[in-house]
């Protein structure tokens, strides 16, 4: 009974923390959203084989589009690809991303895909949960971004948030660009939730900043 008690108030403690955080990128993104046109995938991976190495899967996205995404074991780098080019998962680290980020976290079977209109621009985000390094409670949201508009000069992007969702993905400044709302851990207390412009992807793109209390 102790025990699960202990369990239950950390549960409650971590759904607490997640509406917090949620809520306070629910209200900085709130007014950019209403720019975007939102449309989930509710496809399904299909394998398309699968060896020792590797397993790749295939996911038709619209009647143009077909996304793949391979999985490796050991210490080689998940990818996605699309019209004819692959994409690692761990390339462009930038601001938007989480330096301890191990593309082996990634797990298939969490992944949401959506297409997201913004003004005449068209693009897939990909949203997949992982552990931390530590291996605890599944905390982190991580988001593989592509810029689709250009087929032949697909622009991608990673990024990554303490909890997350869709509504990370805004126009919060209202420039008709896309803007990635990121969450980070400060301390035990709070958490800071960063708006920055997705592309191009710039070391320092920073738009705005707001302190979540934990407490």
């Amino acid at each position: 009974m102790k025990a699960f008690i202990v369990i239950s108030l950390f549960s409650l403690l971590f759904q607490n923390e997640e509406q917090r955080v949620l809520q306070k990128i629910y209200e900085m993104g709130n007014a950019g959203r209403k720019n975007l046109s939102v449309k989930k995938i509710t496809n399904s991976f299909k394998i398309v084989s699968d060896i020792d190495t590797e397993s790749k899967y295939m996911l038709h996205l619209n009647n143009e589009d077909v996304i793949y995404f391979s999985k490796y074991d050991g210490d080689k780098a998940d990818a996605f690809s699309l019209h004819g080019k692959r994409y690692v998962v761990s390339e462009h680290m930038n601001d938007l991303m989480f330096k301890w980020f191990n593309p082996r976290f990634l797990s298939l079977e969490s992944m949401n895909i959506y297409e997201i209109g913004l003004k005449n621009r068209k693009y897939i985000v990909v949203i997949a949960e992982t552990q931390s390094a530590a291996g605890k409670a599944v905390n982190y949201s991580l988001y593989f971004i592509f810029d689709i508009t250009d087929k032949k000069n697909i622009k991608y992007t990673p990024a990554a948030s303490y909890y997350g969702d869709i509504r990370n993905i805004t126009d919060i400044d209202n420039d008709g660009t896309l803007d990635f709302l990121k969450g980070t851990v400060v301390n035990d207390r709070s958490i800071a939730v960063e708006a920055y412009n997705i592309f191009p992807p710039a070391k320092k793109n920073l738009i705005k900043k707001q302190i979540v209390s934990l407490k």
